[in-house]
């Protein structure tokens, strides 16, 4: 079943034509990656698949019309994680979080003893109680993603769009992420990342390859035409090598 499917996406910042004709498709209970380079459309992709980007064209959502959708419904439904959200810092770490059950509770209603458990779990799985009465001002940016991955995951959406989801975030966590991610589709969830680590983009069921606001290619990870299809994205600064049951991508 397709969960998210595009059609003709055009897009624009003033001028600037920024998404040119945009066809894509995600399968439900897979993760795809987008990758490119620096200024190809990737982030104005996401934003775009999350209703927050005006656009021309078709985006439906489990085979509904994306613009059609009621705010409250669509908030149930997909959960976006941003590279940069600066509009809660003066927040504390657990009340960022609760902010991802909002879309369960009225606006005159408090949160409820499940809303109050599906926090604490999520502070649980990111390690992050420690920090629970710390101003989200105050981590590192490392720290910050974790948190605000925490307040994604709390919305428990079928669909997640992650921009840059481990951005500054070690290399522990960047595994906990990664076997997260592997675990939710394995439930039947699906997952939309952006990422510029191309050896973990490799490690997805699909990658949409962009350039200059366009797709270039969308295929499986074992697709022979991915390999030459980002080199010459990549300016041919990129070489391949199999390790065990992998790819591996270095700098050429």
């Amino acid at each position: 079943m397709k969960v998210l499917r595009t059609q003709h996406v055009n897009a624009w910042y003033g001028n600037h034509h920024v998404l040119k004709q945009i066809d894509v498709s995600v399968e439900q209970g897979t993760w795809t990656c987008v990758v490119g380079p620096n200024g190809a459309g990737k982030t104005t992709l996401l934003k775009v698949l999350a209703g927050l980007f005006p656009f021309e064209g078709e985006v439906w959502l489990n085979g509904q019309s994306l613009c059609t959708y009621p705010l409250s419904e669509r908030a149930k439904q997909l959960a976006w994680l941003s590279q940069h959200d600066t509009a809660v810092d003066d927040l504390t770490v657990q009340d960022v979080v609760m902010l991802g059950r909002l879309p369960y509770q009225s606006w005159w209603g408090s949160a409820s003893p499940s809303d109050r458990d599906i926090v604490e779990e999520c502070l649980l799985t990111q390690h992050i109680s420690q920090w629970r009465e710390r101003s989200l001002s105050t981590l590192s940016g490392g720290e910050r993603q974790r948190v605000l991955l925490a307040r994604m995951l709390a919305v428990q959406a079928p669909l997640m769009l992650m921009d840059e989801p481990i951005a500054n975030v070690d290399i522990q966590h960047q595994s906990k992420w990664f076997h997260a991610v592997r675990e939710t589709t394995r439930q039947g969830n699906t997952v939309v990342s952006v990422l510029h680590d191309l050896n973990l983009a490799l490690r997805a069921d699909q990658v949409i390859v962009m350039q200059d606001g366009r797709v270039v290619l969308q295929s499986t990870t074992d697709d022979p035409q991915l390999h030459q299809c980002l080199q010459q994205t990549f300016e041919q600064r990129l070489r391949f090598h199999r390790l065990a049951d992998r790819w591996v991508v270095v700098p050429d």
